[in-house]
């Protein structure tokens, strides 16, 4: 071993020695730089045909490691041979003027002016040699185009000739908005029940009684659980979006029950505290039976049927506007999780992360997918990287012309190049380590602030941006093909920042689920999930509701609306039951005569005309009264 290190040790001495004297000539502005060059090349010498260990021991050094290289490369054939590879790489990481410019001179001259020198170039990988490499990199400011970090994705300067045709890639082929049966629903409950179908209930109805029956016997009293039906799950349903409406989503239960006041009438009269507690303890989307050996595939089994009907349910029902918006939400969520994420940068910083796709102008998600990390082999195995994600969300818009927004973290040169394949295109931010990027776009130390660098492709544009001092911001647009400028107050925007106006479709939705959140605080992440849909839901109703009828109206007016619907049908059930008390039971008269007063001439439940001659009106009081007598017959 001693001897192997001894016989390197000249070597690498001669090594360090022959970069001291380069690094000193290159400074040096005397004639003596000419002969520490010449004592460079005896050192070379010394070293012989083992320069490569020079190349390795000092390849991490980009700034005067490069430079002592191209003097070595321009002034010894025989040390160009070895260190041909490791030098070209290192090229495709320096992009300096001052290196450029030191390289053009070096090779103008130094004596390889002889054919005999240049036999011993070696071709590079592209089919030139690494001279002609260099003397390529000297005319890239000069030249027409801007060249990528990769040597490959070229980027012209000059905007492309317009063409007098809109490019068909910009061509929005459909119509927006409600789809057929989304379209005719007039009241707000047909809307709600376009989502909330009748077979999500029934599973949610069917394995709920299933685990009731399952913990039955371990109850103190079987009277208390005792199976639910679709009546009491709407109920419940209803309960919690008026929870949301008083934006009390997080307060104790037994404060709705106080009887200081305080409390909420309408939740003691609909269920007692108890039923409440254990109704959100048992509800249940599959069979827990079986969740086990369904796990083992797919992580999201436990409410894989409900969630995936909800987004198909969300995607028959409406067409979006021409811009679409693909971003990520995180749901809060601190409790156990095989697939909680930790974002910082995020509000709740712990929860699960979710794909969505939604309209820019409406705020309508049509497209949801839970990120649940790695999935076992079997059918919900997939692809988790961005471009993948991306192209499962635009599934359901291929074709159609549309425009999608979308951060840095989907963005990519090469899922651009495939969403025009299917007719569709893409705007964005860039993360600065991408390839295709070239250097002079990065480069903000000697740029004024608000201004705009562009490059052009036939299909592209790339813009960097400066804002501020030292600060630029990289967009890549398939949907622009010039270089407008925008005044925005004493600001000059290209006009790619159109990315503003629609970057925030997601964000803004998330931000309305949160003005009027159902959720509560739970340790199972399936009913968080179940919670964000219920938010979710009560927006998309809301837009279809607003595009049927044009009106303007209030989101928490829609949402009391459903709720008293929802709290219908349990209500009168609960009328007919001969154990309820007479307080109870007036409590509720009262409640229900109140809540489902309307000024419509038409039937709550089928919709059918009430002639006023056949009508008559009655105040609270006499509606009361009436109300008596009829029970009392």
């Amino acid at each position: 071993m001693f001897l192997e290190v001894q016989s390197y040790l000249p070597l690498v001495l001669s090594s360090c020695l022959s970069y001291i004297f380069l690094i000193y000539s290159i400074f040096s502005q005397t004639d003596e730089s000419l002969s520490l060059i010449s004592w460079s090349r005896v050192f070379c010498l010394i070293v012989n045909g083992n320069n490569w260990l020079f190349c390795e021991l000092f390849n991490a050094n980009f700034d005067l490691i490069l430079v002592s290289f191209t003097l070595f490369y321009a002034n010894f054939p025989l040390f160009r041979v070895k260190c041909h590879k490791s030098l070209e790489m290192s090229l495709t990481v320096f992009d300096s003027d001052s290196f450029l410019n030191i390289l053009n001179d070096s090779l103008e001259e130094s004596d390889i002016g002889s054919a005999s020198d240049f036999d011993y170039v070696e071709k590079s990988d592209h089919g030139q040699n690494l001279g002609a490499l260099y003397r390529q990199k000297v005319m890239y400011e000069s030249s027409d185009s801007w060249i990528g970090r990769d040597h490959v994705c070229s980027w012209n300067k000059q905007v492309p000739s317009k063409n007098v045709r809109t490019r068909a890639h910009n061509i929005y082929s459909g119509r927006q908005g409600p789809r057929s049966v989304a379209r005719r629903a007039k009241t707000h409950f047909e809307i709600w029940s376009l989502f909330k179908t009748q077979d999500i209930i029934d599973v949610i109805v069917l394995n709920t009684n299933i685990y009731i029956s399952n913990i039955r016997a371990k109850c103190m009293r079987e009277k208390s659980a005792k199976d639910t039906d679709e009546d009491e799950i709407k109920a419940l349903l209803g309960l919690l979006l008026l929870a949301g409406i008083f934006r009390s989503n997080l307060l104790n239960l037994c404060d709705f029950y106080n009887t200081d006041g305080t409390g909420d009438e309408i939740f003691s009269s609909t269920m007692s505290l108890q039923r409440l507690r254990f109704l959100l303890r048992c509800l249940r989307f599959d069979d827990h039976a079986t969740r086990s050996e369904r796990k083992l595939q797919d992580k999201l089994a436990a409410i894989r049927m409900v969630f995936d009907r909800f987004v198909k349910n969300c995607t028959e029902n409406y067409m979006h506007s021409p811009y679409v918006t693909i971003d990520e939400v995180l749901l809060s969520f601190k409790g156990r999780c095989p697939f909680r994420m930790y974002i910082p940068t995020k509000a709740a910083k712990y929860g699960i992360k979710i794909f969505e796709l939604s309209d820019s102008k409406a705020y309508y998600v049509s497209k949801m997918e839970v990120y649940v990390r790695k999935q076992n082999e079997g059918p919900y195995q997939m692809d988790m990287s961005p471009t993948a994600v991306v192209k499962r969300l635009c599934s359901a818009i291929v074709g159609s012309g549309r425009n999608i927004t979308m951060d840095n973290w989907f963005m990519s040169y090469p899922l651009v190049e495939e969403l025009l394949k299917e007719k569709l295109t893409a705007v964005g931010t860039l993360r600065k380590n991408k390839k295709h990027i070239p250097a002079a776009f990065i480069e903000t130390k000697h740029r004024e602030p608000n201004s705009s660098l562009f490059g052009y492709q036939k299909n592209m544009t790339l813009v960097s941006y400066v804002p501020k001092k030292n600060k630029n911001v990289i967009l890549l647009s398939s949907m622009h093909h010039d270089g407008s400028i925008v005044s925005i107050g004493q600001r000059e925007k290209p006009e790619i920042v159109f990315y503003n106006k629609t970057k925030s479709g997601v964000d803004h939705v998330d931000q309305l689920a949160q003005f009027y959140n159902t959720a509560r605080k739970i340790r199972r992440w399936p009913l968080a999930i179940f919670f964000h849909l219920l938010n979710i839901l009560v927006i998309k109703a809301s837009a279809i509701h607003h595009h049927n009828s044009g009106e303007s109206f209030k989101r928490k007016n829609f949402m009391k609306s459903i709720a008293f619907r929802l709290l219908q049908p349990y209500l009168r059930s609960h009328l007919e039951c001969k154990s309820l008390t007479k307080k109870l039971q007036l409590k509720i008269e009262t409640n229900f005569e109140k809540f489902y007063w309307t000024k419509y001439h038409s039937c709550s439940e089928c919709a059918c005309h009430i002639c006023s001659f056949y009508s008559k009106l009655l105040c609270m009081d006499c509606a009361k009264k009436a109300a008596e007598d009829v029970l009392d017959i």
